[in-house]
């Protein structure tokens, strides 16, 4: 296996370099301040409640508690979870997608649903929203880690052809960590993403992902999978801020409200609505030829922000982009009759 100073990088990363390409609701509001002050929570009592607790065990004495998962579905958007099934019925029945699932969550009133849980996608670049994370959270103990100079020599060649296209890095030129973050996060720039996964912290990144008790990555291994629910938590912990300080929290979702991938959730939902987004996607080859298109955002609808997550499996790419945005009005649509 080559060195990751070299230019063919491990097979894994190509996992966060997919060109075309968070859910706790405040049912407590569990914050962790920087001055380590107390985690304030409200219990929830009912009997029928099933909570999951996820927490940062990397501690001797504490275990901060990162997010909390109601996993019991609310009753009173069954007619929205029923609408969405339908419509993907229909769309598996005429051959434009093989499978999909989709996550529902009201961020402020714990009303979720899911479509399809059990599905295992390969997120593609939606992984790159762990690699911003992780080079924020080491900024947290390093102050200058984010001015940092990165020297790029030349393009990658070994890296999936880019689809999605923003200004492209210039070769022989150096690079701040920040604009590359900027660069992979805005235009999925996959040049970036792979100096930035050359360099990055790999015990804090693998660290992440046991924090938010999803599959530990394989870094010699491009075949990972994750369900719709664990592809959100990205999402939640940031909204939260349970993860990153505010700060970081913060200047993290402001990058996801400026990616320029606007064929899917955000197609069909008017543009003085705010939305915090990234897009993934992967072409496997097996016995059949299978693309994977996702998308997992925050609308910010009206003071009523919701996560939604659609992952979507298909033997072309074409039609998939539109069943992302179809999705999407069909939620947006609801929350607005809601509104009135």
């Amino acid at each position: 296996m080559h060195s990751i100073i070299t230019k063919r990088i491990p097979a894994f990363y190509f996992l966060l370099l997919i060109p075309v390409l968070v859910f706790f609701f405040p049912i407590w509001n569990v914050k962790r301040s920087d001055d380590n002050s107390k985690v304030t929570t409200s219990q929830v009592s009912s009997q029928s409640s099933q909570m999951v607790f996820i927490r940062d065990k990397n501690f001797k004495l504490i275990q901060p508690l990162v997010l909390v998962e109601e996993k019991n579905e609310d009753n009173s958007i069954s007619n929205l979870k029923s609408t969405l099934n339908q419509f993907l019925q229909q769309k598996i029945a005429n051959g434009e997608i093989r499978a999909a699932s989709v996550y529902f969550n009201d961020l402020l009133n714990d009303k979720h649903f899911t479509i399809n849980p059990s599905e295992q996608y390969c997120p593609g670049s939606i992984i790159k929203i762990a690699v911003m994370m992780t080079f924020l959270k080491e900024s947290e103990t390093n102050n200058s880690l984010l001015d940092k100079q990165i020297f790029f020599d030349s393009h990658f060649s070994d890296i999936p052809e880019q689809h999605l296209y923003g200004i492209p890095l210039i070769e022989k030129r150096s690079y701040s960590i920040r604009y590359l973050i900027s660069k992979m996060i805005v235009e999925s720039n996959n040049d970036a993403a792979a100096l930035l996964t050359m360099n990055i912290n790999r015990d804090k990144f693998v660290d992440l992902f046991k924090i938010l008790s999803l599959p530990k990555p394989d870094l010699s291994n491009w075949e990972y999978f994750i369900s719709v629910e664990q592809c959100s938590r990205f999402l939640k912990v940031l909204f939260n801020g349970t993860y990153l300080n505010d700060e970081n929290s913060e200047y993290a979702m402001g990058l996801l409200t400026k990616t320029t991938f606007n064929n899917g959730i955000q197609k069909y939902i008017d543009s003085s609505f705010l939305i915090a987004h990234k897009f993934g996607e992967r072409r496997l080859l097996s016995s059949v030829e299978e693309h994977q298109l996702h998308e997992t955002g925050i609308v910010y609808f009206k003071g009523k922000p919701y996560v939604i997550t659609i992952m979507t499996k298909g033997n072309r790419i074409d039609p998939l982009p539109e069943v992302l945005a179809q999705v999407s009005k069909i939620v947006f649509d609801e929350q607005k009759k809601y509104a009135l």
